[in-house]
């Protein structure tokens, strides 16, 4: 009897790599150890391709699965996704790193604990080249609208304050496979707002926990530190996400509600971007400042 491991890692494996050993490590490392890691090799790199190939041949958790035929790191997820055993996924980056042993079995635990559980989610701690972690978080902590403390946010909670920013880091997500019975694979056309909308889309139907202690190291570009994650996706990139949302609820005939406020939220970015609306867009967003006064 083949017995399937409960989390499947999908480490996209793409540049130079040269963290790659340490993410890895990071995982075995871990309390829980039913799962596996699933290396997508872009072929971009030799010698990365050949760590890879290694990492897999020294524990049989690891395995190295090339996606050269991937144009994208979206595409590669994909193929991951198609791939993994587990019911549960973890997107991760060969630079990323789990920021405590325990981290696994305390978000198994969650969704254990609930059934309606869609993903379990925290923010990532930035680190410095060499690995040492300092006060500089992805999301941010300032202003933020999450809170200080552990989080069950009923279906449909969070979808507005999704709407407004990306609070979900891609390495900070636990996500159940399940859910991408409905809202389907990532869209590599949405390019780095992909996994934002599959958040989006998740936060409707499945109830969300956030966790506020950081389980998750993430190197970042200094020019980047301290950004909201959707901070660094352009207006055109959002644009086609807003769209796509709209599209998606319409089609499966979700709440009225839930549809006005990501038109809403779609005409407010076109006028920020500068825009021309059109004449039933601005009677919309009329309409919508009426009815919110």
């Amino acid at each position: 009897m083949v017995i399937h491991p409960v989390v499947s890692f999908l480490v996209y494996c793409a540049g130079e790599g040269r963290y790659l050993q340490q993410a890895v490590t990071s995982i075995l490392q871990q309390q829980f150890i039913d799962h596996e890691i699933l290396l997508l090799d872009d072929g971009t790199s030799a010698a990365l391709s050949a760590e890879a190939a290694a990492l897999a041949l020294l524990d049989g958790r690891v395995r190295h699965i090339p996606v050269e035929s991937a144009r994208s790191r979206w595409e590669a997820l994909n193929q991951g996704i198609e791939q993994a055993q587990g019911d549960l996924l973890w997107f991760f980056s060969a630079s990323d790193a789990l920021a405590s042993p325990q981290a696994l079995q305390d978000y198994v635990t969650e969704f254990l604990l609930t059934p309606r559980l869609g993903l379990v989610f925290c923010r990532a701690q930035c680190v410095d080249a060499n690995g040492v972690p300092y006060e500089k978080y992805v999301p941010h902590k300032k202003n933020s609208m999450l809170p200080y403390r552990p989080t069950l946010y009923p279906s449909g909670s969070l979808f507005t304050p999704l709407l407004r920013e990306n609070l979900m880091p891609e390495s900070g997500v636990l996500l159940r496979k399940q859910c991408l019975e409905r809202t389907g694979l990532l869209n590599p056309a949405l390019h780095r707002a992909a996994c934002w909308h599959i958040w989006t889309l998740v936060s409707l139907d499945w109830i969300l926990y956030f966790d506020p202690n950081p389980r998750v190291y993430q190197r970042l570009p200094m020019s980047q530190v301290g950004v909201p994650t959707a901070g660094a996706i352009d207006g055109e990139t959002r644009l086609l996400h807003y769209q796509a949302l709209e599209n998606f609820l319409a089609q499966r005939h979700y709440p009225t509600p839930f549809i006005r406020r990501t038109r809403l939220a779609q005409l407010q970015l076109k006028q920020k971007l500068g825009l021309p609306l059109s004449m039933p867009e601005k009677l919309f967003r009329w309409l919508r400042f009426l009815a919110l006064r």
